[in-house]
């Protein structure tokens, strides 16, 4: 592990596609390398939904999909999290991606993706059959119930329209999807 970033994480991370092309075609940069946060190319060119560079990753199996950062974070975790639908998509597309793998916080791509508001990536997750949307958190909480509970109105919507999703499931507190959305008063996130 490195204390800064290689070549090929900088270009990952600030989206310089012909940069990332370059330094993989000149096999200059392992690919797998991590950064101070054990975060991979991959993983930072997820975050920053950069596109290309996640696809010349992935096409040339230059990266890991599953490789974990410091905080068992993957880079559909980490894309999920900060909201990059189209990253989620295309490693949603690798047989090897497992969506609900744990972090060291107990959280799935989909809980951190309805904590942060990121309806767009709800539906992504939502649309594969592996991908449990009933599970509970590390606070004994669902998605669903992270997004009544923060008030992301559009979120809960999204959730409601999957026949998958039971909005009365208790949590570790027996607390329902419900009791959350009261618990805000109703209001916006």
């Amino acid at each position: 592990m490195s204390l800064l970033f290689s070549g090929l994480h900088w270009a990952s991370f600030f989206r310089v596609v012909e940069v990332v092309d370059a330094l993989i075609e000149m096999g200059c940069y392992d690919s797998d390398k991590r950064d101070f946060w054990g975060r991979t190319s991959l993983s930072r060119a997820a975050r920053n939904s950069h596109q290309d560079a996640v696809k010349i990753l992935l096409e040339r199996r230059e990266a890991s999909p599953n490789k974990p950062n410091n905080f068992r974070e993957t880079p559909l975790s980490y894309a999920a999290r900060h909201g990059q639908e189209g990253a989620v998509k295309i490693l949603l597309r690798l047989e090897e991606v497992h969506p609900d793998g744990l972090d060291c916080f107990g959280n799935t791509s989909l809980s951190y993706t309805a904590q942060y508001g990121h309806g767009g990536v709800v539906k992504v997750l939502l649309g594969p059959e592996e991908v449990n949307s009933q599970r509970l958190d590390s606070t004994g909480v669902t998605p669903l119930a992270h997004a009544a509970r923060r008030g992301y109105k559009d979120v809960v919507k999204i959730f409601l329209a999957y026949e998958e999703v039971d909005p009365y499931k208790q949590d570790t507190w027996d607390a329902t999807m419900l009791w959350h959305t009261a618990g805000r008063g109703g209001q916006g996130g």
